[in-house]
């Protein structure tokens, strides 16, 4: 594996989370966001209105700036979804508008002027479900329906067929506003949420294919709905969430699935906050929009490096890319002593508007990308791993 995690976490309390500027559209909470082609995408959700929202909006990790993005198309707006990426296009699948539970799934990639919708989930709608993209498979857990207050279904997408398949259901009920994550390309993971009976369960399962469902250490702290969930160097990151629409969370964990470990980190800043939207760049953190404690929507964007969960100096963070600025070619190059192997790697090239201009694996210490044909100007260059990412603002001189 490109990163080899230690058995024991260690992050520790030694992080700090930084303000960055504010998501730029409506207050809002329980949106969705995917990061494709080096951008973060945040949108959906329920606004200070209490109106179902459609619109997205792009977050440059480079600039620390937004951007408008297109939006599901009116009639499509909603709360509660969940999001995947995979392939280069990113997918939004079902949630709630007003008393209408959705099954269907809109997909879309940069440059794309508008959302397309694919197959629909052959089962009720539903909302609050979680998803996890497992090499070319999408796994969709649980939620509530009209029916349920929490339903065990599974169900698994295949992107290139654009057809659903149903697998084995939970053994031990459903639950709705789980959190969920992959574990690299061999199953997913999931835990907290709510279960059919209004508890709170801390107990977590795992899921494969080959193995079926099976249990994972419980989660150490509260129980809860409304969590964060993003990954970071294969670890599932767990940020806020609440018990009631009174007690809600600041604590912030890390999950390990490989060496089945949990430990906390540092809170979150500012107020207690539920159904926020995260997403992450290799060790860095993003946490957007949400409810407080107050119980006021906010726009607010806060990041946290979690950087000390790479192994250094074989992390991600010691990969180098060279000349920037380039010419005729630049070298993406590992430190000679890392733990680098032919593991799933890829580099891939996106112009500011998203088109992808070059996009291959990568598996040998140091490659050498050719771009005498690209035009001058301005790329993103995107290394993605199992185990996370890492982003650079490359210039083709002239």
């Amino acid at each position: 594996m490109l990163l080899v995690l230690c058995a024991s976490l260690g992050w520790g309390w030694a992080q700090t989370w930084t303000a960055l500027p504010d998501f730029p559209g409506s207050l809002r909470d329980d949106g969705v966001a995917f990061v494709l082609g080096g951008k973060a995408y945040c949108g959906t959700g329920l606004n200070e209105g209490f109106a179902e929202t459609g619109d997205f909006f792009a977050f440059d990790p480079v600039l620390n700036a937004w951007e408008p993005a297109p939006g599901l198309p009116v009639g499509a707006e909603r709360q509660y979804a969940c999001a995947w990426t995979h392939a280069g296009v990113a997918c939004v699948f079902g949630g709630v508008r007003g008393s209408t539970y959705l099954n269907d799934v809109w997909s879309w990639s940069p440059g794309d002027p508008q959302w397309t919708r694919r197959t629909d989930l052959p089962d009720w709608g539903r909302s609050g479900m979680g998803c996890a993209v497992v090499g070319e498979r999408v796994f969709v857990w649980g939620g509530k329906t009209a029916q349920a207050e929490a339903v065990s279904e599974l169900w698994r997408y295949d992107p290139s067929a654009d057809q659903w398949y149903r697998e084995a259901d939970a053994p031990f009920g459903g639950r709705w506003r789980m959190v969920m994550g992959a574990m690299g390309n061999q199953g997913f993971w999931m835990g907290l949420g709510r279960d059919s009976l209004g508890n709170f369960p801390t107990s977590v399962w795992g899921y494969s294919s080959a193995l079926g469902w099976f249990s994972l250490p419980d989660f150490p702290g509260t129980g809860r709905t409304h969590a964060s969930v993003v990954q970071v160097g294969g670890v599932g990151v767990v940020m806020g969430g609440r018990q009631n629409l009174s007690v809600l969370l600041d604590d912030v964990w890390g999950f390990d699935p490989q060496a089945s470990n949990w430990e906390r980190l540092m809170p979150t800043p500012s107020l207690n906050r539920s159904g926020a939207m995260g997403f992450a760049f290799g060790s860095q953190v993003y946490w957007a929009t949400g409810l407080d404690s107050a119980l006021q929507r906010t726009r607010s964007l806060w990041t946290l490096d979690l950087g000390a969960v790479l192994p250094s100096p074989e992390g991600l963070s010691s990969v180098r890319l060279y000349p920037n600025p380039a010419q005729d070619y630049f070298i993406v190059e590992w430190p000679a002593y890392s733990d680098f192997c032919a593991e799933p790697c890829t580099l891939t090239l996106y112009t500011l508007q998203g088109q992808i201009v070059y996009s291959q694996p990568l598996t040998t210490y140091a490659t050498r990308v050719s771009c005498p044909s690209l035009s001058p100007g301005v790329y993103l260059a995107v290394l993605q791993t199992d185990f996370g990412g890492r982003v650079w603002r490359v210039v083709r001189g002239y």
